[in-house]
């Protein structure tokens, strides 16, 4: 395979929103040819693409404050009175969902975007991408190709998870040496796993796995998951609705970096489904989650159920874009059964970047996958709200880990977080103008602190995140680490 270039594109784009919102998003910009740093390569199928190496985000101009006396007082100097003064003012926005000013918005936030990972010239292959309905995938078959075979004292057949083993020791004894952070028989299953959830012995067919995700304007979280989750993934099923959770109309904009090239190393795992919702006006109500609950019918209608070949022991994943597990769990579900077929972890919370933390640092146990038989019996959206099915088991013995990041985004993709948000969901901030406020917004994240002002975020240390695949990822470092914390 010929060694991939890294190419970057800077693009400097103003959107506003009135006059009090303007902003700044600087980007890399990735190309299709891309240079994978060597020493964080994932050990890849011969037949698969090689997905990007995720580059450091370029450094946000909003300096951290890490101290807590400096960060009370100056939240009590600019907000010297209650949260209910300060805040109860009129909304921004007013029904219905054609409002001028938020549309204006959200259409000049996406334009923007475009400019930053379309390629600047028109790709020259074809697409390779799955699409509802004219284009549905056959899942591959599983195989063993990440063990390594050897043969034991008594002359019997042993395989040896390469990844987790000692191969060379391995090879002296006749039998797995593990290392570490890894159990089993066969060095297979991650030494975080519930040994009470998993079996030690391997699969005499290994599971096929499925990513299900519902994108909005998540595409930085959308590629850290794509490179993380890789070569543990058989297809990534990607689906967009053509309005918000608010009602408002919204581009197809991940169609389009599709057709245009932005995710080309990813391709031939990705099936897009797009979703519609026939009444806008529907989620207007204050009582209903509806628009955003369609989102997963469709997924689980258009795209979980149309997939060619799929068995019900197959593994259907259904996070959030800001959650990301740890690729070795899903290993260990891969390759090894299980009596239960939901299941669930305790992940690491951090809030706007990997700089802050919730007080108590986690947040959990989050269902993160279950079997496909599971899965049609009680449809993805009963899964994901938990309605009326059996509790899924927590695949870790305690702690937390890969993370669950709120807020991870830009000044301006918080802001359309903000006014895209579900009505039934209260209090709605994207109601406020004091909320929807560039320099509040900053604010908030300089100082970590929430939007009702009350509480401080715990500072995260950079030596925690030592082990994470998302450590680099441009939504993780944008914000911190480049101020007072010195690398590790």
């Amino acid at each position: 395979m010929p060694r991939l270039r890294l190419r970057a594109r800077v693009v400097l784009s103003c959107v506003t929103f009135t006059s009090a919102l303007s902003f700044m998003l600087t980007i890399s910009y990735l190309r299709t040819s891309i240079l994978l740093n060597e020493n964080k390569r994932s050990e890849l199928h011969d037949d698969i693409a090689e997905p990007y190496s995720l580059p450091a985000s370029l450094r946000s101009n909003i300096v951290i404050v890490r101290d807590v006396q400096e960060r009370r007082a100056s939240i009590s100097q600019r907000y010297n009175h209650t949260f209910e003064e300060h805040f109860k003012v009129r909304p921004t926005f007013q029904a219905p969902p054609s409002n001028a000013e938020r549309v204006r918005f959200i259409g000049s936030y996406f334009e923007s975007k475009r400019q930053l990972y379309l390629p600047s010239a028109p790709r020259t292959s074809l697409p390779q991408f799955f699409s509802y309905p004219d284009r549905i995938p056959t899942l591959p078959e599983g195989d063993l190709s990440r063990f390594s075979s050897l043969t034991n004292s008594s002359n019997e057949p042993l395989l040896c998870y390469t990844a987790g083993s000692n191969m060379t020791a391995s090879s002296q004894r006749g039998q797995c040496v593990c290392q570490t952070e890894w159990r089993g028989r066969h060095c297979s299953i991650p030494s975080l796993v519930d040994p009470t959830a998993v079996a030690d012995s391997l699969r005499s067919r290994p599971r096929r796995v499925v990513y299900t995700l519902a994108v909005n304007q998540e595409v930085e979280l959308l590629l850290t998951t794509l490179s993380s989750m890789w070569d543990v993934v058989d297809l990534f099923v990607i689906s967009e609705m053509n309005m918000t959770h608010y009602g408002d109309p919204r581009p197809w904009f991940i169609r389009e970096l599709l057709e245009g090239g932005a995710f080309q190393p990813f391709e031939k795992k990705m099936f897009y489904v797009p979703c519609t919702f026939p009444d806008p006006q529907r989620c207007l109500q204050q009582d209903t989650f509806e628009c955003e609950n369609s989102k997963f019918t469709c997924l689980h209608e258009k795209g979980i159920s149309t997939i060619v070949g799929l068995r019900d022991d197959d593994l259907i994943m259904y996070t959030d874009t800001d959650e990301f597990v740890p690729a070795t769990f899903v290993h260990a579900l891969r390759y090894h059964n299980s009596s239960y077929q939901h299941f669930s972890v305790n992940y690491k919370w951090f809030v706007y970047s990997c700089v802050w933390r919730t007080e108590s640092g986690v947040v959990g146990p989050m269902g993160f996958a279950a079997t496909a038989s599971f899965t049609r019996k009680y449809s993805l959206l009963a899964i994901r709200g938990r309605r009326g099915i059996p509790e899924p088991v927590i695949l870790m013995t305690g702690g937390a880990v890969g993370a669950h990041c709120s807020w991870c985004f830009d000044v301006a993709g918080m802001q359309l977080k903000l006014i895209s948000a579900v009505n039934g969901d209260r209090p709605r901030w994207g109601d406020y103008a004091a909320m929807v406020d560039k320099e509040f917004i900053e604010f908030l994240i300089s100082r970590g602190t929430f939007f009702d002002l009350e509480g401080l975020l715990i500072p995260v240390e950079w030596s925690s995140l030592q082990h994470d695949a998302f450590r680099d990822a441009p939504f993780c470092t944008r914000y911190g680490f480049n101020q007072s914390q010195p690398a590790a």
